[in-house]
């Protein structure tokens, strides 16, 4: 299916169905984001601490996420790219105490942001007719997890790595990702609707997910 929508993009583009006059060219941009599809979300069964979660489903346009890092390529009238933006940024994390095996009588505690210097976004460069983009995200939870497994371990985060490679017949996308949260990978011509090219809930409960228990392989053709 995104294999189609991107030929037929090219070809709606090529003949004028999407404007790009303010980029001068034509621009394709990936959204890689993850989010926390439950309200709360519990770290350690025993303790009473819980984090918010998004509480959303799967969407490019969500204000609500924990990550988002965006790579956008610059094409020329022949499909070659001619430059490349990165974007990215970081959700805000919110702390509460729960009721113990439950999600009742919620009170918030405090809230924190982590920077995006975790989110490492780096242009590969091209060589032949190829043209290579990664992003290596390992992104920590800015409010620690109580738990004697986190006393003992730096703090966890949400680590991902994608490779992006464009020949001129399309992209291909491959990586790994942590089990847990949700990650998401959408694409799309700009302006432009994005269309959904991988959309996984989580693998694995939300601790073992962090801690990198249950790790998913992606290998997808655009």
């Amino acid at each position: 299916m995104a294999e189609k929508s991107l030929m037929a993009l090219k070809a709606h583009s090529a003949s004028g169905g999407i404007s790009t006059e303010s980029f001068g060219t034509s621009a394709w941009t990936f959204r890689y984001q993850t989010f926390i599809a439950d309200r709360y979300v519990r770290p350690a069964w025993y303790d009473t601490q819980t984090f918010g979660g998004d509480n959303r489903g799967f969407g490019a346009w969500h204000d609500s996420f924990r990550t988002r890092a965006d790579m956008t390529f610059y094409f020329d009238s022949r499909y070659s790219i001619q430059s490349m933006h990165f974007g990215k940024a970081t959700g805000i994390t919110k702390e509460y105490h729960c009721t113990l095996h439950s999600f009742n009588n919620c009170s918030y505690v405090k809230q924190a942001q982590e920077s995006t210097d975790g989110i490492r976004i780096m242009d590969k460069r091209a060589y032949g007719s190829y043209r290579v983009a990664r992003i290596e995200h390992d992104s920590a939870i800015p409010i620690r997890p109580h738990g004697a497994m986190w006393g003992l371990t730096p703090t966890p985060g949400i680590t991902y790595t994608m490779d992006v490679l464009y020949w001129p017949n399309g992209f291909s996308v491959t990586g790994f990702h942590d089990g847990a949260p949700s990650h998401e990978l959408w694409g799309g011509w700009v302006p432009g609707e994005y269309i959904p090219i991988m959309t996984h809930n989580r693998a694995c409960d939300f601790g073992p997910g962090l801690a990198g228990f249950c790790k998913v392989n992606f290998n997808i053709k655009i």
